[in-house]
């Protein structure tokens, strides 16, 4: 299976490094990758012949550049992705996460979780006042939304806190801590960052 093979070939990014590394990646009967890696020199991979239908294939093909040093090209691909209609609260999760551990760009992360976590908040407001279907949602997409919050509040913060705005990140553990009273990390960290608030 594609995603397998993907899955393993990005937690052996050292390999990368010290040796000559083919890759043929099989999709629908056609190789729709190949290229040589020679001790973290990609400059001779042809984009305008790699397809890249599938997003998770496609964000894996970007984190393998980075994993050889070609930051930008990881930029560029997240900047695609977020384009994409067929994107999930995972995959803005995750997206989010590359811009913010990898490429060291809080302020894209923190939009991206911003606009989840107000999303979240007002389709939420919908439900509970008019039902799923005046929010347009499934029960299986509401419960998709509900088992991210944790997800979309703990990177949020992280993103304040990486850019120095502790009094959002005090805003949204206490909007947290509202709904989950006996979270003691979460009330640690806002203890934590009350203490270090202007």
């Amino acid at each position: 299976e594609l995603d397998s093979l993907i899955n393993g070939l990005t937690s052996k990014y050292d390999i990368m490094y010290n040796k000559i590394f083919v890759l043929h990646i099989k999709s629908n009967d056609e190789y729709v990758i190949t290229y040589n890696v020679d001790n973290g020199n990609v400059t001779n991979i042809p984009d305008n012949t790699i397809r890249m239908d599938s997003k998770e294939l496609y964000y894996q093909m970007g984190r393998l550049y980075f994993g050889v040093g070609q930051k930008n090209k990881l930029r560029d691909v997240l900047d695609n992705l977020l384009l994409r209609e067929d994107i999930s609260i995972k995959d803005r999760l995750d997206y989010g996460q590359s811009y913010l551990v990898e490429l060291d760009e809080p302020d894209i992360a923190k939009n991206i979780y911003e606009t989840l976590y107000n999303s979240f908040n007002n389709t939420e407001r919908i439900v509970q006042t008019r039902g799923l279907e005046s929010a347009g949602l499934s029960s299986k997409s509401w419960r998709q939304w509900q088992n991210n919050y944790s997800n979309i509040v703990s990177h949020l913060v992280i993103a304040y806190q990486k850019l120095d705005m502790n009094v959002e990140a005090e805003t949204v553990l206490t909007g947290w801590l509202e709904r989950n009273p006996s979270d003691r990390q979460a009330k640690k960290l806002l203890d934590e960052l009350k203490g270090n608030s202007p």
